[in-house]
C-alpha cells in the first residue's frame, strides 16, 4: 500500500510539519471531550469543534504554497458529481434562510457543510498533503489512542456505574459513529503491515478503535459496526487479491473473538451491562429511548408531509417540531396514549435522511443522496467488471456503510462536526482508491486541481464559520457571567450582551 503519495507542494508541506497537522486535526475533532466553563443553560448551536476546525483550516491554508492556476479542474467524473452535488446542497441549505424560522440555525448548518466540502476537496487533491493516506491514517491513530485510553480509564475508575452511566454513554456515544467509520481503515492498515512488531502494534490500535464503540453502549453504533465489519471482511476475502486472504481470515477471527469476549465478560462477569444487554432489553426494560425515537419519527413524517418540497429550513427541526405535534395529535389522538417529551425541545430526528427531508424537502434529500448513489454506482461497476478491489477501498466503503446505518438511529451523525469531517475524510479515501481502479494510465492523476478562486471561496467559508463561532463564544461567556452575577442589574447587562451577540 502506498502510504506516501508525495509530490510538489505536498512534499514541501509534509516535510515542514511532520505530525503537526494530524495532531492539530485530532485535537479539533476531540474538542468536546475537554470541558470548559459554560452556563448551566445551553443557549447556542454547537460551536466548539467548529471553531477548532476553522482554526486548523486557517493554519493549513496559510501553510499551503500559493497557486497560480486560474481554474478548478478534475478529470474524474465521479469527483465532479460529488463536488457539484455537495456544493449544491450547501447552496440549497443557505437559500433556506428565506423560509427557515431561525437564520442562525441555517447559517450554522450551511457553513458546517461548506467545511465538510472543503475537507473532502483537501483529501482528494493532487497537490496537498491531504492526498497522502499516511496523513489520514496518522490522524485516525491519534484520535483512536486518545479516545481508547480515556474510555478504558473511565471504566477502570468508575465506582458506581448506575450514577455514572449517563455521563459515560453520552460522552462516548458522541464518538461511536466516528469510530465505526475509521475502525475498518485501521484494521486494513494492520493487514497491510508486514513486520511482526509493527503488525502487532497496528493490530492493538485497530482493536482499540473498536473497543470504545462497544463500551459506549450505543445500540445503533454497535449494530452498524457489525454490519460494517461484515462488509469489510467478506468483501476483502472475495474481491481482494488472494495474497491477503489468509491475513483477512486471521484478522476476522481476532475481531470476532474480541467482540464476543467483550460482550460475554460484561454480560456475565461485570456489574456493567454489555451492549447486547441493552439490545435484548435486559439492561433497559423500559425501552424509553426506542419509544422516543418512534414518536419523533412519526412527528417528523408529519412535518415532511406538510413541507415535502422545500422543508422547514436547515437545522430548524427543533423549532418546527412542537408546531407539528399539533396536527399529528389531531390526526392520531391515541398515538401515543401519553404525551412524550412535552417539557423540552426535540432538536433532532434520530434519523439523518428523515431530518434532511423534513428540513430541506425532496430537493435537499436528492442533493444529499446523489454523491452516495454516484459512489455506489461506480463501486458496483468496479465489482461487476471483475476488478480487484483493495482492502483499503473495502475498509473505506465499510466505514461509510457503518456510518450511514448508524445515521438511521442516531441524533449525532452529520449534526456533530467531528463525525461529518471524519466521514468525508473516509469518503475521500474511498474515492481516491476507486479512481485508481478506473484510471487508464498509472501515471495520470485524477485528483482535484485548485484555482485561486476556489481557494478564496474556501477562505471565505472558513472565516465566516470562525466569526460565527466567536459570536457564540462571546454569547456563552456573558450567559455564564450572568448566572454568577449577584446584582440584578449586572446579570441583566450580561444577558443583554449575550442576546445581542447571539
Amino acid at each position: 500500500m502506498n502510504l506516501s503519495n508525495k509530490n510538489g507542494s505536498a512534499a514541501n508541506i509534509g516535510s515542514k510539519t511532520g505530525m503537526i497537522f494530524p495532531a492539530l486535526l485530532s485535537i479539533a475533532l476531540l474538542g468536546i471531550l475537554f470541558s470548559v466553563p459554560q452556563p448551566a443553560t445551553h443557549v447556542n448551536q454547537p460551536f466548539k469543534v467548529e471553531l477548532l476546525l476553522s482554526l486548523v483550516l486557517m493554519i493549513f491554508f496559510a501553510a499551503m504554497p500559493r497557486t497560480t492556476k486560474p481554474y478548478f479542474r478534475t478529470d474524474d467524473k465521479l469527483l465532479k458529481i460529488i463536488v457539484f452535488s455537495i456544493g449544491s446542497f450547501v447552496l440549497w441549505s443557505g437559500i433556506s434562510t428565506v423560509w427557515g424560522a431561525s437564520c442562525g440555525a441555517v447559517v450554522h448548518h450551511t457553513l458546517l457543510w461548506a467545511v465538510y466540502l472543503i475537507f473532502f476537496l483537501i483529501f482528494t487533491s493532487r497537490e496537498w498533503p491531504g492526498a497522502n493516506l499516511r496523513f489520514i491514517t496518522a490522524t485516525f491513530v491519534l484520535v483512536t489512542l486518545i479516545l481508547g485510553f480515556l474510555c478504558i480509564f473511565d471504566y477502570l475508575t468508575v465506582v458506581d456505574f448506575v450514577s455514572s452511566e449517563g455521563n459515560i454513554r453520552i460522552r462516548y456515544c458522541k464518538y461511536a459513529e466516528l469510530l465505526v467509520t475509521i475502525s475498518p481503515l485501521l484494521w486494513a492498515a494492520a493487514i497491510y503491515t508486514r513486520k511482526r512488531r509493527q503488525k502487532l502494534l497496528a493490530l492493538l490500535i485497530a482493536v482499540l478503535s473498536w473497543l470504545p464503540v462497544m463500551l459506549s453502549l450505543s445500540k445503533g453504533a454497535f449494530i452498524a459496526g457489525i454490519i460494517g465489519f461484515t462488509v469489510f471482511f467478506i468483501g476483502c476475502f472475495i474481491f481482494s487479491a488472494r495474497l491477503f486472504r489468509k491475513r483477512i481470515v486471521a484478522f476476522a477471527g481476532i475481531w470476532l473473538t474480541v467482540t464476543v469476549a467483550t460482550q460475554v465478560f460484561f454480560s456475565f462477569f461485570s456489574t456493567v451491562p454489555s451492549t447486547t444487554n441493552y439490545i435484548t432489553g435486559a439492561a433497559d426494560q423500559t425501552r424509553n429511548t426506542s419509544t422516543m425515537r418512534l414518536f419523533t419519527w412519526s412527528v417528523a413524517r408529519q412535518m415532511t408531509a406538510d413541507h415535502w418540497l422545500i422543508g422547514v429550513g436547515a437545522d430548524n427541526f427543533g423549532i418546527a417540531f412542537n408546531r407539528e405535534r399539533i396536527p399529528y395529535r389531531e390526526k392520531h389522538p391515541d398515538d401515543p396514549k401519553e404525551e412524550i417529551a412535552e417539557d423540552y425541545i426535540v432538536e433532532r430526528a434520530h434519523n439523518e435522511p428523515l431530518q434532511i427531508l423534513s428540513e430541506l424537502g425532496i430537493v435537499g434529500l436528492a442533493l444529499f443522496s446523489l454523491p452516495l448513489l454516484a459512489f455506489a454506482h461506480y463501486f458496483l461497476k468496479s465489482l461487476f467488471t471483475g476488478r480487484r478491489i483493495s482492502p483499503v477501498l473495502w475498509a473505506a466503503a465499510a466505514g461509510m456503510a457503518a456510518f450511514l446505518v448508524s445515521s438511521q438511529f442516531s441524533s449525532f451523525s452529520f449534526r456533530s462536526a467531528q463525525n461529518g469531517v471524519v466521514f468525508f475524510m473516509v469518503f475521500a479515501v474511498a474515492v481516491n482508491e476507486l479512481s485508481k481502479a478506473f484510471r487508464r494510465s498509472k501515471t495520470k492523476a485524477n485528483g482535484i486541481v485548485f484555482s485561486r478562486q476556489v481557494i478564496l471561496s474556501c477562505w471565505i467559508a472558513i472565516l465566516l464559520l470562525a466569526a460565527f463561532c466567536v459570536t457564540k463564544v462571546f454569547a456563552e461567556y456573558h450567559a455564564y457571567q450572568a448566572e454568577r452575577s449577584k446584582p440584578l442589574v449586572s446579570a441583566t447587562d450580561h444577558f443583554r450582551s449575550a442576546i445581542i451577540a447571539d
